[in-house]
């Protein structure tokens, strides 16, 4: 018999979950749902002796050291080694360990307690790796594979078993496996965020009093943290590292000293108050924090007096560019959460009618860059992790809609049966979520729906920028933070004015959000013939030269399966409604003659002039709007009194032309409900 079948077999009655793996792609490639599939002996046999794949082991916990080039797998497995041994003396002994076909380590072990994938260690990219790829933001070189993930394993061609028995792996202890994962954790040379030092000084080459400490204070600040309780774990002599240990705690490591850069303290334990999770600190920083309170401005002042400067701290003089000396400059390239769409610390909103398919658009948002593939086939993703605020669905039924995306452990849940989540309410929420961010370098939070995480007045220029405000104060916890926030329209249609569907609070609000926002996203939804289309628009893209055209992105017949497809060909009657919004926003505003209303309609690229009087027909006749008698025919929104007046002079949403291309289609099962 085959030695990889055997082995696959052997490793399969032992109860690991085997999985056949593609020799390049590393994952089962044909079998749609492979993530929970259980696959039989007659498909590993077919997989492996016919198609010569590799086996795979599905939600089996270890660690992946990655062989990356700037730093060798070798030495960086060698000094987890050496943490690991101080702490727990024997326990690397107990481990199965493996060399992988790129010269990478794979280490491996069985513990009650398992979690999802992790990203635990990772560096900034090299000038050589930025060439090749300028939009590459950090490497990661140790993660762990758990719950939801899946690695190839040795027999493997190219995958060497050192140490261990795939069949027989060691039991350890919680305690154990959290020692093996901090010490993996310490040897992370990229800090979520860095401390802002305000006016005291942030570097090591000023002359201000924070400067001079930053640069002449490092050892002072080493003895402060031990002087505080932190205890010296480990000292690496070959990298300047030193290893701390939190005040009162017996095992682990909590912090490094010197790690991420001479003489900077990073902790990345959430119970090492003052000091934050996952930031570094300067010297000048330890100091203020433990010997001021964290009061700078009093820290600056008497180390001042220590280097015999004037006690006040002057801000520097900010140089303003002529002309020429501005067009020199170099700003750099934006980094993207999505290609020429949202970027890295940018912002975007959702904006659709209920029931039309926001919330299925957000996920599939959060599916495609939770795993780095492109939306629709066609526009890129970075990879990164996604917080999703869900208010508006019952937990039950968003658990429902989330099962049929395949997600791992990138996406977290803040959902409607925790503590109501909000901005101003004083229950933990806001602060959760912020820790949040920080311990899980989360890049993009989805807010569904925004109107319910607050309660200002959303019809206020002032209350939509404190609102915002609040919410960049989570960038305090990621730098980098992306924000896509779900919204409803300010236009009812008249049923649903008059049967008081929906509060005119819940509209978009003022211009402000617009005007704040680098993307805005619209959904325009039409049935027809039991068969629902998205019409989505690109109404603004701040950030980005590339206009995209409207194009119909999602599609549903009846109760059946939801649609993802890219289909730039626009049919006449979804044109006709979207005129029909376009024409209700900008009556929203003030009155318009027929003509204007007809030449602001084309020149926005919707549709033509016949589709235009169509609509202006089609809104006549449903009621919608009215016109004088006398011509020339000026237009008006019809009176109701139950109609909020600032809720009809909300945003508009701009939409314009398409034509056709099918890119792809993706499909959710039939039970799918929709928004």
């Amino acid at each position: 018999m085959n030695k990889l079948f055997e082995a696959a077999l052997a490793y399969k009655k032992a109860g690991l979950d085997v999985i056949p793996d593609h020799p390049t792609l590393k994952y089962p490639v044909g079998f749609p749902g492979w993530e929970k599939k259980n696959f039989t002996e007659e498909e590993l046999r077919d997989c492996i002796l016919n198609k010569r794949w590799g086996i795979g082991l599905r939600n089996q916990e270890g660690l992946d050291f990655d062989n990356h080039g700037s730093l060798g797998a070798k030495e960086i497995i060698e000094s987890w080694e050496k943490l690991v041994n101080v702490i727990c003396p024997g326990l690397v002994d107990r481990l199965l360990i493996e060399t992988t076909q790129h010269e990478g380590y794979h280490v491996a072990w069985k513990c009650e307690e398992i979690e999802g994938n992790q990203k635990l260690a990772s560096r900034l990219p090299t000038k050589e790796e930025l060439q090749k790829d300028p939009k590459l933001r950090s490497i990661t070189f140790i993660e762990t594979r758990g719950l939801g993930g899946q690695f190839v394993v040795s027999p493997t061609l190219g995958y060497k078993l050192i140490q261990g028995d795939w069949c027989n792996l060691s039991q350890i202890t919680p305690e154990e496996r959290n020692v093996l994962l901090q010490c993996a954790r310490s040897l992370d040379l990229i800090p979520i965020a860095t401390e802002d030092f305000k006016s005291s000084g942030n570097n090591f080459d000023g002359e201000r009093p924070g400067d001079l400490f930053n640069k002449n204070g490092i050892d002072e600040a080493l003895e402060i943290l031990k002087q505080n309780g932190w205890t010296i774990v480990f000292e690496q002599k070959n990298t300047n590292t030193i290893f701390l240990r939190r005040p009162g705690k017996e095992k682990g490591i909590s912090a490094t000293f010197g790690h991420i850069a001479p003489g900077i303290f990073y902790n990345f334990t959430s119970n090492g108050s003052p000091f934050e999770p996952n930031k570094a600190y300067t010297p000048f920083a330890v100091f203020s924090l433990l010997k001021h309170k964290g009061n700078f401005s009093l820290a600056a002042s008497e180390l001042a007096k220590r280097y015999g400067l004037n006690e006040k701290v002057t801000s520097v003089p900010i140089q303003i560019p002529t002309g020429p000396e501005f067009l020199k400059q170099e700003f750099g390239d934006i980094d993207w959460i999505v290609d020429e769409l949202i970027p890295s610390s940018g912002s975007a909103i959702i904006v659709a009618k209920r029931e039309s398919f926001k919330t299925w658009l957000a996920l599939y948002f959060a599916s495609c860059i939770t795993r780095g593939i492109s939306l629709w086939d066609k526009i890129p993703t970075h990879r990164s992790r996604v917080l999703y605020v869900t208010n508006d669905d019952p937990s039950r039924n968003f658990q429902k809609r989330v099962n049929l995306f395949n997600f791992d452990d990138s996406l977290f849940i803040y959902h409607s049966n925790l503590p109501s989540f909000s901005i101003e309410l004083q229950n933990g929420s806001f602060e959760s979520v912020k820790n949040k961010i920080s311990e899980e370098k989360i890049e993009l939070v989805i807010v569904d729906i925004l109107r319910n995480t607050h309660n200002k007045d959303s019809n206020t220029d002032k209350d939509a920028k404190l609102v915002f405000d609040k919410y960049k104060e989570l960038r305090e916890s990621n730098p980098n933070l992306a924000f896509i926030f779900l919204i409803h329209p300010s236009k009812e249609q008249a049923l649903e004015r008059k049967f008081g569907r929906r509060q005119a609070e819940e509209a978009v609000g003022s211009y402000y959000w617009e005007a704040a926002v680098d993307t805005v996203i619209s959904l325009t939804k039409t049935t027809e013939e039991d068969t629902d289309q998205v019409v989505i628009s690109v109404t603004k893209n701040k950030q980005s030269e590339k206009k995209i055209k409207p194009f119909i992105g999602i599609r549903r017949q009846g109760e059946g399966e939801i649609q993802f497809l890219y289909e730039e060909k626009i049919p006449d009657k979804l044109k006709i409604e979207e005129a029909k919004e376009y024409i209700l926003q900008i009556l929203g505003e003030k009155d318009y003659k027929r003509s204007e209303i007809i030449e602001l309609v084309v020149a926005s690229g919707i549709c033509s002039i016949r589709l235009v009087e169509s609509a202006l027909k089609e809104l006549t006749n449903e009621g919608e709007v009215i016109h004088t008698k006398s011509k020339p025919h000026i237009y008006s929104l019809a009176k109701n009194e139950s109609t909020n007046d600032s809720a009809n002079r909300n945003g508009i949403y701009e939409l314009r032309n398409a034509e056709s291309k099918v890119k792809q289609t993706e499909l959710l099962p039939k039970d799918a409900n929709e928004q």
